[in-house]
């Protein structure tokens, strides 16, 4: 410990028996009193006012008794010095305590320097008393201050230490600062200083600063502990003077933490430097209250075209050719990160424009938000992107117009890429097909199988082309789709996919039918005309040999009135010829521009006769009938002639039937309504079929054909039938024929492998 402690005791005496000759002269010096001394230890007064002097106790003499004036705690420490002085002639100086006259303890200090002889013999010693007390009593009263200092350093956190300029020595360390550096608590004023600075010549510059400026604040170096571990410390040092020597204060905060944090943000600053300036992208920093480029990279000055100190003076609406309104919104956004990523089109300095994709965050530069913008040139891209944007809408639209859908197997998963036009082409309606067996459901449930049983085993190219009917809800196909995949050949080791595209071919399909049922229809027209020819010939000499044979007949003649009948049923089998004749006559098979209510007013006229024959009347159901769709004109008779034709058979004498059409979507709807007993229900899924037929044989009984004509009519047409009893009675046919559309060309179906 320090000898400066509040407990310490103030020092009694002080010996220095190599101090040199004479004193110090105090402002507040007391009396001094000089004298000689004879090697017998004799003293006599030569100077001053020995009578006044503190220490006076024996007279006007001093003699060999001055020593009974000294307090008896120092007096025989006083003696000892004293003769030993004498006996070997030798400088002394020390410190002791007289009772004083008024009975005060005074402070007195002795100097004595030996006089020597012409030939350097010691002749006796020369010195002085002083009465030092006021001195004395200002030195406890500062020890005292001091003490209450070193108090409160104790308690302080902040390792703090004392040093004397003049020997080096600690003379104090607090409890911080041992705990800092590892000290023992029981060394005190051993210690080096030196030994706690990883290099010497820190504390030599510490040192000189403090005598040159007296306070020195935030002196950085490394420094070490007892057990010689390194740290960094910053060190405040400041000069003081105690008791006339020039102490050094210096406190220590180890910065090891901080400056580890500064090295760390220093090198992450060197690598932000050096990635912002080397590094291929387009970098800014941007001020965001006013748009000011504050810094750029060699590659943004590349980019822009402008040179690096021209483009750190200018701001970001420069080259940026949004409004500024909406540029300044869309800094604010950044600046509180709602959203980071922008487009904007940015200005070279050739005047050309540029898209550009623009990564920006804030960040902390010299204590305010900047903008880091990253900045990507994506023209390109964004014109590959729009020219594949456009290659897919055209592929879309080819797709439309050729009504053909794609998709993509993964024969690993099952899983299906698909597009919309296949969903719409299949009719799918669960959404979006993502599966193989999606694709079943919707097509066939045999559907590729030639490609699943050995999929692993698929090594070359393998190509299936088929041809598939779609079943709907009602009688007969309604849809045709011709099916093309393709095994695609994987790397090595994986599991192929199948691509495939699947092409509507309804409307080919349909022409077809439609196409053969033409044939069959010129057949039966050939045969109509065959039949009528030779019906008409003898028939007309059956009806001129009758008219003469009338002629011949009086009126008055009793067999007159079946005169009548046999001319009556002439001209029907003649009306009978002519029908058959314009029903089979040869169809044009291609699609025209029908007007729907003249069709319906032709078929009408032509059946009235039949239905007056059977006391039936034919009506029209309310509502226009009027209008105009494309569609096969002979066909379209046909499927009318028969469903009409059909309800006057089915209707009872007496009873109507009633004929409609609504038209929608570029369609029609045609209706017929009669009033017969209804289709039966343990019949309703024969009615449609070739030769079946609820009449009962006779002249004027069916043969089956009038309803599987139409269902395979509407159907070449692509269309669709259903029929529906009524709640009294009756049924209502419906045949929803659509607008006829283009034929698409496609390859005749085939299969490879």
């Amino acid at each position: 410990m320090s000898p400066y402690r509040v407990n310490a005791p103030i020092p009694r005496w002080a010996v220095s028996p190599l101090q040199p000759p004479g004193f110090r002269l105090l402002g507040n010096a007391g009396p001094i009193i000089y004298w000689q001394a004879d090697p017998n230890g004799t003293l006599v007064p030569t100077g001053g006012n020995w009578e006044q002097f503190p220490a006076n106790r024996s007279g006007p003499g001093f003699g060999r008794d001055w020593l009974k004036a000294v307090v008896e705690r120092d007096r025989r420490a006083c003696r000892s010095i004293w003769r030993k002085a004498l006996k070997e002639g030798h400088p002394l100086a020390f410190l002791f305590q007289v009772s004083g006259k008024e009975g005060q303890d005074r402070w007195i200090r002795c100097r004595a320097n030996p006089v020597l002889g012409e030939n350097g013999t010691y002749l006796h010693l020369a010195g002085s008393f002083e009465d030092i007390t006021p001195e004395m009593e200002s030195t406890r009263t500062m020890l005292e201050g001091w003490s209450v200092t070193m108090n409160l350093l104790d308690l302080s956190p902040l390792p703090t230490s004392v040093v004397s300029m003049e020997t080096g020595q600690v003379i104090y360390s607090n409890i911080a600062l041992k705990g800092l550096l590892g000290i023992p608590d029981d060394i005190g004023g051993d210690l080096i200083p030196e030994s706690f600075y990883v290099d010497p010549k820190d504390l030599l510059t510490l040192k000189t600063q403090v005598a040159i400026k007296g306070l020195v604040e935030d002196f950085e170096c490394r420094m070490k502990t007892s057990a010689g571990d390194e740290f960094w410390a910053s060190l405040t040092a400041r000069k003081i003077d105690f008791l006339g020597q020039p102490m050094r204060i210096v406190t220590i905060r180890d910065i090891s933490m901080s400056k580890a944090m500064l090295d760390r943000l220093a090198e992450s600053e060197r690598r932000f430097r050096n990635m912002f300036e080397q590094h291929a992208a387009i970098m800014l920093l941007i001020r965001p209250g006013d748009g000011r480029i504050l810094d750029a990279n060699p590659t943004a000055s590349k980019f822009y075209g402008y040179g690096l100190k021209e483009l750190r003076n200018m701001s970001i609406d420069m080259i940026n050719e949004l409004p500024p309104g909406a540029l300044a919104e869309e800094m604010k956004q950044a600046l509180t990160q709602k959203v980071n990523h922008f487009t904007f089109p940015h200005r070279l300095a050739t005047g050309e424009s540029r898209m550009v994709e623009v990564e920006s965050v804030p960040i902390e530069l010299d204590g305010s938000l900047v903008l880091f913008s990253i900045v990507h040139d994506v023209t390109e891209r964004r014109m590959a992107e729009e020219a594949l944007k456009q290659s897919e809408r055209v592929l879309k639209q080819a797709q439309e117009l050729g009504r053909m859908g794609h998709f993509i197997l993964d024969l690993n998963t099952g899983a299906v890429e698909s597009s919309a036009m296949l969903d719409q082409i299949l009719d799918f309606r669960k959404g979006t097909i993502k599966s193989i067996d999606d694709l079943r459901s919707a097509i066939h449930p045999s559907f590729l199988q030639e490609f699943l049983p050995a999929r692993e085993h698929l090594t070359g190219p393998k190509e299936i082309q088929a041809e598939f009917a779609l079943l709907s809800g009602g009688p007969g196909p309604t849809r045709w789709v011709q099916v093309r995949a393709l095994l695609d050949s994987p790397a090595e080791g994986r599991i192929p996919k199948i691509l495939g595209t699947v092409l509507d071919i309804t409307q080919r399909r349909r022409q077809e039918m439609l196409g053969k049922e033409m044939e069959a229809q010129v057949a039966r027209g050939r045969m109509a005309a065959y039949i009528a020819h030779e019906i008409n010939g003898p028939l007309a000499g059956i009806k001129n040999a009758f008219l003469l044979v009338e002629s011949a007949l009086p009126p008055d003649h009793p067999d007159r009135q079946y005169a009548e009948l046999i001319k009556v049923e002439i001209s029907r089998i003649s009306t009978i010829v002519k029908m058959v004749y314009e029903l089979n006559k040869p169809m044009d098979s291609n699609p025209a521009n029908v007007e729907v209510g003249s069709v319906i007013r032709d078929i009408r006229t032509l059946l009235a006769s039949y239905a007056r024959t059977r006391r039936v009347e034919l009506h029209q159901a309310e509502g226009g009938h009027d209008g105009t769709v494309r569609l096969n004109i002979s066909a379209f008779r046909q499927i009318l002639y028969n469903l009409i034709q059909n309800a006057i058979e089915a209707s009872p004498a007496g009873g109507a039937v009633t004929c409609g059409a609504e038209f929608a979507n570029g369609g029609v709807r045609i209706t017929v309504t009669d009033e017969g007993s209804g289709v039966p229900e343990e019949l309703a899924d024969r009615i449609w079929d070739v030769g079946f037929t609820t009449k009962e044989a006779s002249p004027q009984g069916g043969l089956g054909l009038g309803l599987s004509t139409c269902i395979r009519l509407v159907t070449c047409m692509g269309g669709s039938m259903q029929f529906k009893n009524g709640p009294d009675g009756g049924c209502t046919f419906t045949a929803q024929i659509p607008e006829a559309q283009p034929v698409p060309h496609v390859t005749s179906p085939q299969r490879t492998e």
